[in-house]
C-alpha cells in the first residue's frame, strides 16, 4: 500500500497508522483508546495535539490541542518571541492552549480554533481586520503580526554521498530490496529501494556470466529535511542470480509495478 503515499514524504506516518489500528485492534477491540489522552499517546503514530483532538471532537471531554494553526494564533496573540519548535517556548504554548481551552462545547471549539488559524490567523496575509480578537493581539498592536511565530534558526544542511547499486539482470530489470525499518542513517524505511553500496554486492553470485559494472551514471541531488543526499548511480549488469532474498523485488523500468518506491529512487532506477 505504501505505494500510494509515493512522493508525500509520509511512510512513516503510514507506517504508524497501520501499526496503531493493529495495536487498537488487539488491545482495544478495535476501537480507539479515548478514555485519556496518555493512552492515545502510546499509539504508534500519535501525539500529544492529535490525541487532545480526537477526544475532544469524538467523546467532547476537555482536552487541549497544539497545532500549528494553534500555535501561530497563540504567538500573534501574546506575541510571544522564539521558534515554536524549542522545548521552553513549546512549554508557554501548552500552558496558554490549556488555559483557553474551555470546558463545554469541546467539539466546537477544537475545530473553531483550528480553523480559526487556517482562515484569519493565516502565515501569510492574516485578515487582521476581521479578527475578532484584534484589540487584545499583541503582535498586531506591534504592526507586525507576521513577525510571529518566529522560524527555525537556520543552518547549513550537510551533505551526504552515496552509491545507489542499479542492479540489472538480462531483461533490465532493476533490483529493489526493503529498508530496514529503524537504524541509523535510515530513510524511506522499510520501502523498497535500490542498494547504497557497491560493497553490498558480496554475497550476490553469478549463476554463469560475471557481473559487468558499467560507467557511473550522473550524479544528482535530493535534499531531505536535516540533509542534502548527493546520489551517485551506479549499473551493474548480471545474468541470473543466485541468493535471491525474498524480502527483494524485480523492478520492470518498462511496466513499473504499483510499489511503494520514493521519488530519487524511481529517477535513479530509470537512469
Amino acid at each position: 500500500m505504501l505505494h500510494l503515499w509515493t512522493g508525500l514524504g509520509y511512510y512513516a506516518r503510514a507506517r504508524n497508522l497501520h501499526k496503531a489500528a493493529q495495536v487498537a485492534l488487539a488491545e482495544y477491540d478495535g476501537e480507539l483508546p479515548t478514555d485519556s489522552v496518555d493512552a492515545l499517546v502510546a499509539l504508534p503514530g500519535i501525539g500529544r495535539s492529535t490525541a487532545g483532538a480526537i477526544i475532544a471532537q469524538s467523546t467532547g471531554e476537555r482536552a487541549a490541542i497544539l497545532d500549528g494553526n494553534v500555535k501561530r494564533s497563540l504567538t500573534r496573540l501574546h506575541a510571544l518571541p522564539g521558534w515554536p519548535g524549542k522545548p521552553e517556548v513549546e512549554r508557554k504554548l501548552w500552558s496558554l492552549a490549556e488555559y483557553y481551552t474551555p470546558t463545554e462545547r469541546l467539539a466546537d471549539y477544537t475545530q473553531a480554533i483550528m480553523d480559526f488559524g487556517a482562515t484569519l490567523c493565516k502565515r501569510s496575509k492574516p485578515d487582521c481586520l476581521s479578527c475578532p480578537f484584534n484589540d487584545v493581539c499583541l503582535a498586531y498592536a506591534q504592526g507586525e503580526p507576521q513577525r510571529y511565530p518566529e522560524s527555525k534558526p537556520k543552518k547549513a544542511l550537510p551533505t551526504r554521498q552515496t552509491i545507489m547499486l542499479m542492479l540489472r539482470d538480462p531483461e533490465g530489470r532493476v533490483w529493489l530490496e526493503k529498508r530496514p525499518q529503524a537504524g541509523y542513517g535510515v530513510v524511506y524505511g522499510v520501502c523498497l529501494s535500490l542498494r547504497n553500496t557497491v560493497n553490498s554486492t558480496i554475497g550476490w553470485k553469478p549463476m554463469s556470466l560475471p557481473p559487468v559494472r558499467e560507467s557511473t551514471a550522473p550524479s544528482f541531488y535530493h535534499t531531505f529535511s536535516h540533509f542534502r543526499l548527493e546520489i551517485t548511480p551506479q549499473p551493474v549488469t548480471c545474468d541470473r542470480l543466485a541468493g535471491v532474498r525474498e524480502s527483494g523485488v524485480w523492478y520492470d523500468v518498462e511496466h513499473p509495478p504499483a510499489l511503494g518506491l520514493a521519488a530519487p529512487l524511481k529517477r535513479c532506477s530509470a537512469s
